[in-house]
């Protein structure tokens, strides 16, 4: 009975560190370069987990997968100040959560390599991060 109690509590506790963020009302674009139905993704670690139809038909967005949605200085926060890390990873996520799935960073220190092993490792969440040289 103490085995099942300890494994319903590690189950439970272990779901909110896997936890998905889902992208509600989108229609991305296909490979035959048609956009789909109004669609929901899920995105868990930075991956695309899974596509399920979308009930939220009224304010649709548009995802284009693959393409460089933004180039951006990740150094700095909206305010024009130095970025910290949580800052960052808000911004990371936020990027993802507005449909914006690949970024290029602009003129950000050698710390961006870092996060950029990071989100493609899955210990971040983030879009795919291009570095300009």
């Amino acid at each position: 009975m103490i085995k099942l109690i300890l494994s319903i509590f590690l189950f439970l506790s272990l779901q909110t560190l896997f936890a998905e963020d889902v992208i509600r009302g989108v229609r991305y674009l296909k490979q035959n370069s048609s956009f789909s139905e109004v669609s929901d993704l899920y995105i868990q670690n930075g991956i695309l987990s899974r596509i399920t139809e979308s009930k939220q038909k009224d304010a649709v967005r548009y995802v284009l997968p693959s393409f460089c949605d933004a180039h951006v200085t990740l150094g700095v926060d909206g305010a024009g100040g130095q970025n910290n890390l949580g800052g960052l990873k808000t911004a990371l996520k936020s990027f993802l959560l507005h449909g914006t799935t690949h970024i290029q960073s602009i003129a950000d220190g050698p710390w961006i390599h870092k996060i950029k092993s990071e989100i493609d490792s899955g210990k971040i969440i983030g879009p795919r991060i291009t570095i300009s040289n």
